[in-house]
């Protein structure tokens, strides 16, 4: 009798410890699940941003075609739009989140990617202009100019698209209705260059844009 009363103290602390050990494991996933959530609620606040950053850019890029219309060129040099909190911590919620979800993320950010390496290309491209002053490199720049627009235009609809659907933003097989939507946009966006072409030199002076 006495030899029981001797380990039970033993069996109380090892008890103790246990759920000292229990309760911090959950008290470290309950961190970590919060952690996570911020972080995917910062993944979203990134996106908005760059959902702004693609809006100026495509509107600076509607002015460009403008010029480029009237056999002129833009010197206004774009900004690459960053996206570090996805660089960094996306592998880390990647986890939690759905696979329509993880492939629109990616999805995206590729093309944020295309959309930067355009840039320098641009910028690159106008330099080449100024310098070398040849016919065929103006030509070449309107064409990059051309086609950054419709880079810039369609990551725009997929940010867009992402963030009305943030639970399960999924574009679906040929024919769905989001796939056919998105699309339309890349067809009304060509049909939109050339009208901003043309409308610029019936109607517009460089003076004038």
């Amino acid at each position: 009798m006495q030899a029981l009363d001797r380990r039970r103290p033993m069996y109380e602390k090892i008890t103790l410890i246990v759920i000292g050990i229990a309760i911090a494991r959950i008290f470290d996933a309950l961190l970590k699940r919060r952690n996570i959530n911020k972080l995917e609620e910062a993944l979203i606040e990134e996106l908005e941003d760059i959902q702004n950053r693609l809006f100026n850019i495509r509107r600076s890029y509607e002015r460009s075609i403008q010029i480029y219309a009237l056999n002129g060129i833009e010197m206004n040099a774009q900004l690459p739009i960053p996206n570090k909190i996805y660089e960094k911590y996306f592998v880390d919620v990647a986890l939690k989140l759905g696979s329509s979800q993880r492939m629109s993320f990616s999805l995206i950010h590729g093309y944020v990617d295309v959309v930067n390496s355009g840039i320098r290309r641009v910028e690159e491209k106008c330099i080449s202009v100024t310098r070398e002053k040849r016919e065929s490199d103006l030509l070449e720049w309107g064409d990059l100019i051309k086609v950054q627009y419709q880079n810039v235009a369609i990551a725009y609809w997929y940010v867009s698209f992402h963030l009305k659907n943030k639970e399960m933003p999924y574009l679906g097989n040929d024919g769905s209705e989001a796939h056919t939507a998105m699309l339309k946009e890349i067809k009304d966006r060509r049909e939109y260059v050339d009208k901003l072409i043309e409308n610029a030199r019936e109607n517009l002076s460089k003076d004038q844009i």
